[in-house]
């Protein structure tokens, strides 16, 4: 019975009342649907929360905004918070994105087919602002007015921040493969470059659109190690295997052909597909020539070392480590002793030489190297043998040494017969000098005597005697003028060979301009010009420095050039161990051919050229000099001038003191 029937007081009807059931059922269908939206929304909404996306509906012509409890949620808002209006909505998003949101709602107004999908940032509640994704899509009504615009929010900050990593990762690499001293390129599965270095693109030439494992890259390689690219390249791809291989590249800059080291190494994916190639290539041109040169000069060293023209030898410390048969010979040891470690530097080394080694040694650890120097060897049986030993650095160690070691047992057995000879030989000389000063001065008297009495003769009978006699007599007085004038330069020779040197410190300058006084009669007669540099301080014989210096300028005053004024220049230059002097002038010069004979005595007294008599005076500076520990030499040209150089040790303890000389060193 319903209610309205009974409200008019009639009888309910007994009969059942099918619009009831109906009714019921419809309601039943209604709490079924009604569960159903709820379930649906349920999982809307968790869906929503899991995938942090939040629904929007909002109506263009009331400016309300429906937001999905999934909107809020992602911003961190209750439904209360939610903005359901435009203009409370927009102050959520970063001002910095407001305008271009703005303009892309305007443009989707009007034209509801243009596309909606932004990407902005919004304020979340706890004020940090989330990468928002929203995609949205217009309803028209029946005039094609949009009325609604429907779409989604999606934070995608995680992934905009992954981007931003990749971004910088990206970036990253990319700087790397700048400053990276290789040429670097990346490419796809079927070879194609995605990308290269600027390194790449400099030294080919090529840009990435021209560049390739193909033909195009080829171009760059050298033709004689194009077909082995090829043919490595085809076996990495087949195979899949990272590849190694030398191959010799065209510089752009000059054309020149340069080895380099190049290395394919693949990415694979999770299934084991190749994703992509990296490829570096590596300049090593200057190392294989190096390593060539390396190459080269080890098998010279090994040449040298199994040689055995010397002997060779490679210490460690006070162990010598390895030696070569000529040295194993020299010091009698074999080669099982060297390898059981028993050689040793130290017991090798005389008693008496060890204070050399240590002295050496300290000059070693500065210059790593140590000059050739003398000493002794004790072989294994006991004797000795002389050897010259040179060390030179191998390692950072400085006691890990390389030495070459010469025997000396023939130079030795050579020099002390040489020395003997020439024992000999300075007896003889000394010996023969002596006679010749003794014969010079018995000679002296006869001569005089003889030329006295043709005088005598001439003068008493020259009268008695007729023309052919006077003539032979002549003749004879003549001879025995140029007897008189040999013996005379004879006595003066062997006399500055004989007389005992004073050495002294003496003052140079003011001897030469003591001999340039003595000189000023023949200067001022060829109205010579003198420029005397300053002079230092030497161990000499004072009389015979001055002697020397005398008759070289008596030489360049006598000998100048016909109507030209003699330029005479006076220095002394300062050497190692000697003070060199030298006398220049403008005369007349000698002829190359002469130079050798410029000092010696026998062209000089032979002579007959009436300049001739000047030769006694350069003899005797040699012999002079030479007595002094130095030497004389002469440099000229003809017509130019000549130049006379002698030496003068800087040390009295350099000078010769044999018997021969009998010098004296006098207290300065």
């Amino acid at each position: 019975m319903n209610e309205l029937s009974i409200a008019r007081g009639k009888k309910p009807s007994l009969t059942p009342d099918p619009t009831k059931d109906e009714l019921q059922k419809t309601r039943d269908e209604l709490e079924q649907t009604r569960q159903q939206l709820r379930e649906t929304e349920q999982r809307f909404f968790m869906a929503e929360e899991n995938a942090r996306i939040g629904v929007w509906d909002f109506d263009a012509i009331t400016g309300h905004t429906y937001l999905s409890p999934g909107w809020g949620l992602m911003l961190g808002l209750t439904p209360a918070e939610s903005p359901s209006e435009w203009s409370k909505w927009i102050k959520l998003i970063h001002p910095d994105d407001v305008e271009r949101l703005e303009h892309a709602y305007q443009r989707c107004l009007r034209d509801p087919k243009a596309p909606y999908e932004q990407e902005f940032r919004m304020r979340h509640a706890s004020g940090r602002y989330l990468w928002v994704l929203s995609r949205a899509k217009a309803i028209c009504d029946s005039a094609g007015k949009v009325t609604r615009l429907v779409g989604v929010h999606i934070d995608v900050t995680a992934l905009k921040e992954i981007h931003e990593q990749m971004r910088d990762r990206e970036k990253s690499f990319e700087e790397l493969s700048i400053v990276m001293p290789h040429m670097f390129g990346m490419a796809d599965q079927s070879g194609r470059l995605l990308f290269v270095n600027r390194l790449w693109t400099e030294y080919s030439g090529m840009s990435l659109g021209e560049t390739s494992v193909g033909e195009s890259w080829l171009q760059v390689v050298h033709p004689a190690d194009r077909i082995r690219c090829v043919e490595t390249l085809k076996q990495c791809a087949e195979k899949g295997e990272s590849i190694h291989l030398e191959a010799r590249f065209q510089r752009h800059s000059d054309g020149l052909y340069r080895w380099h080291a190049c290395q394919a190494f693949p990415m694979r994916r999770k299934d084991g597909l190749i994703e992509r190639w990296y490829l570096s290539a590596t300049d090593i041109h200057d190392y294989k020539r190096t390593h060539a040169l390396l190459e080269s000069s080890s098998r010279r060293f090994q040449t040298l070392f199994d040689s055995n023209v010397v002997g060779i030898v490679v210490c460690d410390r006070d162990v010598i480590r390895e030696a070569n048969n000529a040295f194993l010979k020299l010091v009698g040891y074999t080669r099982e002793d060297l390898t059981a470690g028993k050689m040793r530097y130290r017991n090798m080394t005389p008693p008496e030489f060890l204070h050399l080694d240590i002295l050496k040694s300290d000059a070693y650890k500065k210059n790593r190297v140590i000059p050739p120097f003398e000493k002794e060897y004790v072989r294994k049986d006991g004797t000795r043998v002389p050897v010259l030993v040179s060390c030179v650095v191998l390692e950072v160690d400085p006691y890990s040494v390389f030495g070459l070691v010469i025997d000396l047992t023939e130079r030795k057995r050579a020099e002390t017969e040489l020395n003997s000879v020439a024992k000999q030989l300075r007896t003889s000389n000394e010996e023969l000098e002596h006679f010749a000063y003794v014969a010079t001065h018995d000679l002296t008297e006869p001569t005089k005597t003889l030329s006295l009495y043709i005088d005598l003769l001439t003068e008493r009978h020259g009268v008695d005697l007729n023309d052919e006699a006077r003539e032979m007599l002549d003749c004879a007085s003549q001879a025995c003028d140029r007897l008189s004038h040999q013996v005379e330069v004879l006595t003066e020779y062997t006399g500055a060979n004989q007389a005992s040197l004073k050495i002294a410190q003496i003052d140079a300058d003011k001897l030469v301009r003591e001999s340039l006084a003595h000189l000023e009669p023949e200067i001022q007669d060829h109205q010579a010009m003198i420029d005397l540099k300053a002079l230092p301080k030497v161990w000499a014989d004072g009389e015979r420095f001055r002697e020397v210096v005398q008759n070289i300028l008596a030489n360049s005053l006598k000998f100048h050039r016909p109507g030209i004024a003699p330029e005479i220049t006076i220095r002394c230059s300062d050497s190692e161990s000697f003070w060199i002097f030298s006398i220049q002038d403008n005369g007349t010069g000698i002829s190359s051919d002469r130079l050798g004979t410029l000092f010696r005595l026998v062209d000089r007294v032979t002579a007959e050229k009436p300049e001739a008599s000047c030769g006694i005076g350069l003899a005797i500076c040699r012999k002079i000099i030479e007595r002094h520990g130095g030497r004389v030499w002469a440099e000229s040209e003809l017509n130019k001038g000549t130049t006379v150089f002698f030496s003068i040790p800087k040390h009295p303890i350099q000078l010769s003191n044999d018997s021969q000389n009998n010098a004296t060193v006098q207290p300065a």
